[in-house]
C-alpha cells in the first residue's frame, strides 16, 4: 500500500496538475496517471490538502474516452479490482491527468501493491468491457455485477487478482436446510473461492419415480431406501430459499450459481438474474435443456463427464446454434464418479478439449484431495469446480467425495500459488532475485599482483565472485591486454 507521495511526485506538483484542468489527455497503455475523485470519496490522500487523488494504470482503451484500469490504491470500492475510467470533453467532467510516464512495472513492485510478475499476468488476462454504469453523473464509472461476471471467467473477488475461476461446489451438501446451505457460503467465502454453487431442480422433472440410486450413492448413504426419487425430494431447494441465499451470497461478496437439472429450474434461475449456466455432465446429451440455455446466450459452464468428443461437439454444435457466443464456453473435463479413481482422471484430455473446440477450458473435479485439481491450473485451466462440505461424515449423497473446510483452503491457496508461480513467458530476472546477481556471479579479477604494463593473460587472471566488474563473458577480450595500472591480488580488473 502507498503510504505516501514520496513514491510519486511531490504533493504540490500534483496539485498543480490537476488544477490545470487540460481539456485533451493523451492516454497510452501501460502508464499511471491520477484521476481527481474529489474531497470526500478517496480513499489514499498524498499530502495535507484537500483533493483526493486515485493513481490507476491504463491497460486498454475501450473507445475514445472510455480507458481499462487498474487501481492501484489499496481500498477501492465496492472490492472491484478492475476499474473503468470515462473521460469526456465537457464542463465539470472527471478530469485524468497525465502525471508522467513510469516504468511501470518498477513503479509497481516498488510500491509493494503488484509485483512485476504478476503485472505480467495482468497484461495477459485483462478483457475488454464494452458497456459502462455511469456513476455520479457519468463520468465515471464502476463496473457493474453484469461486467464483472463478463470477463471470460475472471473474477476479482475480494480485490485479488485471479484468472482460474474457482467454483466451490455445495450441490445438495445442504441436506435441504437453509442453514447448512449458508454455513456452506460461509466456508467457500472464507476460502477465497470465486462462486458458490448449488442444485435447481424439481424432483419430479428430473427423475422417475422407479429410478433407483447410483451404487456410489447407495454406499454413501447406506439407507434401505434405494429410490433417487426420494432422496431428491428432501435436497430441493425451492424458489425463497434461492432468494434468500442470493441475498446472503450478494452479501458475503461471492457469486451465487446453481445447476438447473430440468426446463422449469433453467427458467427459474434467468429469472433470478444468473449471467453463469453450469451444464452439468448428466445433460450433455438433452437436446431440450441444450437449446433453452443456449437461447439465453449467457455464459456457459459445459461439463463433459462420460462424455466421448462426438457428443461433446454435438452439444457445442447446439448450443452455438440456439445463439450461445463461442467465447461464452468454457468447457470442463471431468469424469461422473464419486470418488474419481486416479487412473480415471485423463488430465489431458482436458488439453485436447481446449485445442479442438478453440475454447476456455477447465476441471471439475470428483477425485479425493487437491492434488489434480492444482495439476489442473498449471495445465492451464482457467475454471476449476470442487465438491466441498461442511462435515464428510454427514448423511448424503455427495459428502463423502467432497472437500472439507480446511481442505478447500489449501487448494484455493495451492490454486492461487500456482498462479503466481506460473508468471508469465518471458524469460528474466525476478525483482527478487536480482539483488543476488552480484553475488552470484563473477568478475575478472587479478589472480596476483600485477604491474602497470604487464600483459594480462590467463596465468595471471582469474574469476571470482562478486560480478561488479568485467563480466567474465569478456574474457577473451581482456587477455593478452595491458594492465594500465598496478593490480593487488584479487582486484577488480
Amino acid at each position: 500500500m502507498m503510504e505516501n507521495n514520496s513514491k510519486f511526485d511531490k504533493w504540490n506538483d500534483l496539485k498543480q496538475i490537476v488544477h490545470n484542468k487540460k481539456r485533451e489527455v493523451h492516454f497510452r497503455q501501460g502508464e499511471i496517471y491520477f484521476i481527481n475523485i474529489g474531497q470526500n470519496i478517496g480513499y489514499e490522500m498524498y499530502g495535507k490538502q484537500e483533493q483526493f487523488l486515485r493513481p490507476v494504470i491504463i491497460f486498454r482503451k475501450i473507445n475514445k474516452y472510455t480507458f481499462l484500469a487498474i487501481p492501484l490504491t489499496s481500498k477501492i470500492k465496492n472490492d472491484k479490482f478492475h476499474q473503468v475510467i470515462n473521460f469526456k470533453e465537457r464542463t465539470n467532467s472527471a478530469i485524468l491527468t497525465q502525471i508522467r510516464t513510469f516504468d511501470s512495472k518498477r513503479l509497481l513492485y516498488k510500491i509493494g501493491k503488484i509485483d512485476a510478475e504478476t503485472l505480467n499476468i495482468l497484461e495477459k488476462r485483462i478483457v475488454d468491457f464494452y458497456r459502462l454504469t455511469p456513476q455520479g453523473g457519468g463520468y465515471t464509472s464502476q463496473l457493474n455485477e453484469k461486467q464483472r461476471i463478463n470477463t471470460d471467467i475472471l473474477s476479482q473477488t475480494n480485490n485479488k487478482v485471479n484468472s482460474v475461476f474457482i467454483i466451490a461446489e455445495a450441490g445438495v451438501n445442504h441436506n435441504g436446510s437453509i442453514k447448512l446451505a449458508k454455513k456452506l457460503i460461509d466456508v467457500a467465502c472464507e476460502a477465497g473461492a470465486d462462486a458458490v454453487k448449488f442444485q435447481t431442480f424439481k424432483t419430479e422433472n428430473l427423475v422417475s419415480k422407479n429410478a433407483q440410486k447410483a451404487h456410489y450413492q447407495k454406499e454413501n448413504m447406506q439407507d434401505s431406501d434405494d429410490s433417487q426419487f426420494n432422496m431428491l425430494k428432501k435436497l430441493e431447494l425451492d424458489i425463497d430459499t434461492h432468494h434468500e441465499l442470493i441475498h446472503y451470497c450478494n452479501n458475503k461478496n461471492i457469486m451465487f450459481l446453481s445447476t438447473p437439472f430440468d426446463l422449469d429450474s433453467i427458467e427459474l434461475l434467468d429469472s433470478l438474474g444468473l449471467e453463469i449456466f453450469k451444464i452439468p455432465s448428466g445433460e450433455i446429451t438433452n437436446l431440450p435443456y441444450l437449446r433453452n440455455i443456449g437461447k439465453l446466450n449467457k455464459k456457459v459452464v459445459l461439463s463433459t463427464g462420460m462424455a466421448n468428443m462426438s457428443e461433446i461437439q454435438d452439444a457445442f454444435n447446439v448450443l452455438l446454434k440456439a445463439g450461445t457466443i463461442k467465447e461464452n464456453i468454457t468447457i470442463l473435463h471431468a469424469n461422473t464418479m464419486y470418488p474419481t479413481p486416479m487412473q480415471d482422471v485423463n488430465l489431458r484430455a482436458m488439453l485436447t478439449i481446449g485445442k479442438t473446440f478453440d475454447v476456455a477450458f477447465g476441471y471439475s473435479d470428483h477425485t479425493l484431495g487437491i492434488e489434480v485439481d492444482i495439476a489442473a491450473v498449471a495445465m492451464g485451466a482457467s475454471c476449476i469446480e470442487k465438491h466441498f462440505t461442511l462435515d464428510k461424515d454427514m448423511e448424503g449423497p455427495d459428502h463423502k467425495a467432497s472437500l472439507e473446510p480446511d481442505e478447500l483452503k489449501a487448494m484455493v491457496k495451492g490454486i492461487r500459488n500456482i498462479e503466481l508461480a506460473l508468471g508469465s513467458s518471458i524469460k528474466q530476472p525476478s525483482p527478487s532475485e536480482t539483488p543476488n546477481i552480484q553475488i552470484a556471479r563473477k568478475s575478472i579479477v587479478a589472480n596476483q599482483n600485477i604491474t602497470k604494463g604487464s600483459l594480462f593473460t590467463e596465468d595471471t587472471l582469474s574469476v571470482k565472485r562478486p560480478a561488479n566488474g568485467i563480466s567474465p563473458m569478456r574474457w577473451d577480450e581482456i587477455i593478452g591486454t595491458i594492465a594500465s595500472k598496478d593490480y593487488d591480488e584479487d582486484e577488480l580488473i
